[in-house]
């Protein structure tokens, strides 16, 4: 039977409903709050993500896939609190984020991915929460060891659990070539694969590239103009969309409904459009007023997620 591991158990995929496949829940610096406990209140940052998530699911969202690894502070009990005071779902991540934390370079690749096959089948830490995607990360195009260590343990975790693998690249330094290519040398599935942030760029020779090796294309960072203005996001995917790519696309914002990294009120000066619930109310509006049919959002919203979250 097909299903989908979410923080409040497992579901039927047509639950799903619209999906925001690239977003943060909550982040955190490791050690920080272990520290120097008032640096996360966590009753405050759960109802803070409550909020927002409420917030999100009035907006026409029933699905978020928390892209927060281990190494970034990922807490499955949080997860499953805000998911269920919110009524939207919550799909876990297990993998690692850019900096690949040096506890593996004692690890074997097998034993790296032994640790991902664990929160996928048995549970996160022994909370029976169960991941539902598989993490990997490149910045840059010489990976290093640890680098290539995390992309095989991912494709290990695929092919084992049936899970897809999501990625974070470069669209500025074109990563994601190189990550579709050590994914594929390595026998992942990339079909199977979702390469993200790709959307930082308007250069359709490098997102064709990408979507001609079969694998989804995140173009998840709305709001964030600093990288990339709104207008060029939105001219992007309709092009791509003409251009009949629409049954791999995926769209989304990586915003955050509370962040260690930043305080709310830096946030809203340095990117005051970046905001979780502002796809549904206005960058899906805009792609139709671009010309991009109804169907199309739709398949790029409800379905392609699906697709991806599914283990058969």
């Amino acid at each position: 039977m097909a299903v989908v591991a979410t923080a409040t158990g497992l579901i039927d995929p047509a639950s799903l409903g619209r999906v925001l496949p690239h977003e943060h829940i909550a982040t955190r610096i490791l050690g920080v709050a272990e520290n120097w406990p008032t640096t996360f209140p966590r009753d405050t940052v759960i109802d803070t993500c409550v909020a927002v998530l409420e917030r999100v699911r009035d907006s026409g969202v029933d699905t978020v896939v928390d892209h927060t690894t281990f190494d970034i502070g990922r807490d499955p009990q949080l997860l499953a609190e805000a998911s269920r005071r919110s009524g939207v779902h919550i799909v876990a991540t297990t993998g690692v984020w850019v900096k690949v934390p040096r506890f593996f370079d004692t690890t074997t690749t097998e034993e790296m991915a032994e640790l991902f096959t664990q929160d996928i089948e048995e549970g996160i830490a022994g909370t029976g929460i169960r991941a539902g995607i598989v993490k990997a990360c490149l910045d840059v195009i010489e990976p290093t060891p640890l680098d290539r260590k995390a992309i095989e343990a991912a494709a290990i975790v695929q092919r084992r659990t049936g899970v897809a693998i999501t990625t974070h690249t470069s669209a500025q330094t074109q990563s994601g070539r190189v990550m579709v290519e050590l994914l594929a040398a390595v026998g992942a599935d990339l079909s199977r694969v979702l390469v993200g942030h790709a959307g930082d760029t308007t250069d359709l020779d490098y997102l064709t590239a990408l979507l001609e090796t079969g694998c989804f294309v995140g173009l998840d960072r709305f709001g964030v103009q600093a990288i990339l203005p709104d207008p060029d996001r939105i001219s992007t995917v309709a092009e791509l969309v003409r251009q009949g790519w629409t049954s791999q696309l995926l769209l989304s914002q990586d915003a955050s409904c509370w962040s260690g990294w930043r305080t709310d009120a830096q946030r809203q000066q340095q990117h005051p459009t970046w905001d979780m619930a502002r796809l549904t109310t206005e960058i899906l509006p805009a792609l139709a007023d671009a010309g991009v049919p109804q169907r199309d959002i739709d398949m790029m919203t409800i379905d392609n997620p699906r697709r991806l979250l599914t283990v058969p």
